[in-house]
């Protein structure tokens, strides 16, 4: 539903100049003039700008390429070297924090390994490895509770359906999450464990 709003009171109040602070690696949008909303007139409504975020956009600071709002960075090669190099920094920042496990560790817990840097997991040491060291994971498995179930179904109703509900019918959907959990417990989702990282130059082809 459309409804009309008078600004009148709010055109007055705006004063007939302002300044915007602009970094060496902005300038004031054109589209809107760096005001950050456009007037159609076609339809007489007031809209956020779609070329800019707050009447500014983003300059590539190598090659001077307007980043609009549907580019969070060039792809220049210098914008692309810089922001490599600046992800292997921090890949290297979180592995000094983290401890150091054999890859022992890595087939015993049936992980896989995860590439920081090339933003990649690797699920079999047998792969191609290019790579000199990697962080661990840590796996998710599928872990139905009852509990957790009953008190999202229980939600919203009474506290009286909440304080009926018997331990024993609590049991009996254990049971039942617990035959689901064991019969897909093969199934996994891995996540990076940056407080771990494994040493694979031996591997390395």
């Amino acid at each position: 539903m459309e409804k009309k709003i008078s600004i009148v009171d709010f055109k007055e109040s705006l004063p007939d100049e302002t300044t915007r602070e602009v970094r060496e690696d902005e300038k004031l949008c054109d589209t809107c003039g760096g005001f950050g909303i456009i007037y159609n007139k076609n339809r007489g409504v007031v809209k956020t700008c779609p070329d800019c975020f707050k009447g500014k956009i983003k300059v590539c600071k190598h090659c001077g390429k307007e980043l609009k709002r549907s580019r969070y960075r060039c792809n220049c090669n210098e914008a692309k070297e810089e922001y490599e190099k600046e992800r292997l920094k921090n890949a290297l920042k979180r592995k000094e924090k983290a401890t150091k496990v054999d890859l022992d560790y890595i087939i015993e817990n049936n992980l896989f390994m995860y590439d920081d840097i090339n933003r990649e997991y690797i699920p079999d040491i047998e792969d191609d490895i290019n790579i000199d060291w990697a962080f661990a994971t840590n796996p998710l498995l599928l872990t139905l509770n009852a509990e957790y179930i009953m008190e999202n179904a229980l939600e919203g109703l009474h506290e009286s359906v909440y304080d009926a509900v018997e331990a024993e019918d609590y049991n009996k959907l254990q049971k039942v999450c617990d035959e689901i959990n064991e019969k897909y417990k093969g199934y996994r989702s891995y996540y990076p464990d940056f407080s771990k990282w494994v040493d694979l130059s031996e591997y390395t082809k």
